[in-house]
């Protein structure tokens, strides 16, 4: 059996996309949202309402402003939006996030740019070793 099946959960409770990646290598959109999640509680937990399992002043490029002080957390590329034309530069986890939540056309950094499988895992993996 794989030694990494053997440590703790991440997210304080195995989930099934948990599982997923950890015994068959499955990047999913689910593992991601568990796992930014798990960031936004540990990295900002005084802005994390538990009665209502939400980001207060949900803004998750604030988010970004911590984590991204931390080592290795890879940006992508700043690009010009063309509602605000203001540059934009935001964690790849932030930049799932959003097209997860919002989709591609609703992201204010990015429009109409989709992610791939590996900045998918890769982004999974920077969220791992951070928490």
């Amino acid at each position: 059996m794989d030694d990494k099946l053997h440590h703790t959960s991440k997210l304080g409770h195995a989930t099934f996309a948990e599982v997923n990646y950890k015994a068959f290598g499955i990047v999913s959109e689910e593992f991601h949202i568990e796992l930014y999640l798990a960031l936004q509680r540990t990295y900002s937990p005084e802005r994390w309402d538990v009665s209502k399992s939400k980001y207060v002043d949900g803004m998750p490029w604030k988010l970004d402003q911590v984590i991204s002080k931390k080592a290795g957390v890879t940006t992508l590329p700043a690009w010009e939006d063309v509602n605000s034309g203001r540059s934009c530069e935001e964690t790849i986890m932030t930049f799932i996030r959003n097209i997860i939540h919002h989709g591609v056309d609703a992201v204010s950094c990015g429009r109409g740019r989709t992610y791939t499988q590996s900045e998918l895992g890769q982004s999974i993996e920077e969220m791992l070793n951070l928490l």
